[in-house]
């Protein structure tokens, strides 16, 4: 049971998409600095490098922002921008609902407590978010979703994926004591093993599937080395 008041393994509601969306970053060495509902949703962060970079879905006052759209690409899909969005629809809902600053405070706690997200809503775990370590040149759409999955589970889940390939891939759980090899579910599997496994044929077709599993492998070696620094 997350914060939000909901389950790991339910559809995350409105609070928890934004924290989903912004605990994705967190997990790859970014840090939320400040965060806001108003002026349409902003977020401040730091990078890895220690840069402060300021976001906002909907930038006023001539306030800049480092997230704006790409020119040629109307569309790409940037977790920052995503949160600030979301952040604005927790304001108009709390405002239908005359909840306070119920939603605010929520985020504020899980950032603070370093809070696993659970699940993507599936509207989010269909997009192709781009990678945060890997600026402009990035990889296929197909790995990106692939690769969301995966630190879901690493990430959110605690497991350890130790191999991908076209068919399905092999990880160690929280519980398990030894490898378990996950193979390609069926689409009424809407766990995110499940829809791991399903999304790898395509990476395979984009001869991408080294790659991907380059990443999550890096990704964990990334994330065991930030726990250590934090011990």
């Amino acid at each position: 049971m997350t914060a939000t008041g909901i389950s790991l393994d339910a559809e995350l509601n409105t609070t928890g998409r934004a924290y989903w969306a912004m605990s994705r970053m967190v997990n790859h060495g970014w840090s939320v600095l400040s965060f806001g509902l108003d002026c349409g949703g902003w977020l401040r962060l730091r990078t890895p490098a220690g840069v402060e970079l300021p976001v906002a879905a909907d930038p006023i006052d001539h306030t800049p922002s480092s997230q704006q759209r790409i020119q040629g690409q109307p569309s790409v899909p940037l977790l920052p921008l995503h949160a600030c969005r979301l952040l604005h629809q927790c304001a108009h809902e709390r405002a239908v609902a005359h909840r306070g600053d119920d939603a605010a405070r929520t985020i504020a706690a899980m950032l603070r407590l370093g809070m696993p997200a659970g699940r993507a809503h599936s509207d989010d775990a269909r997009c192709p978010w781009y990678l945060p370590h890997h600026g402009a040149a990035q990889p296929p759409e197909s790995v990106r979703r692939a690769y969301w999955a995966a630190t879901t589970l690493t990430d959110d889940y605690g497991w350890r994926i130790t191999g991908v390939d076209a068919r399905g891939f092999t990880a160690v759980g929280p519980y398990d004591e030894e490898e378990v090899r996950y193979r390609s579910a069926t689409a009424a599997d809407c766990t995110t093993s499940g829809r791991l496994t399903r999304l790898l044929a395509a990476v395979a077709t984009d001869g991408c599937t080294a790659d991907l599993e380059r990443l999550i492998l890096e990704h964990q070696h990334v994330r065991r080395n930030m726990a250590v620094a934090r011990s």
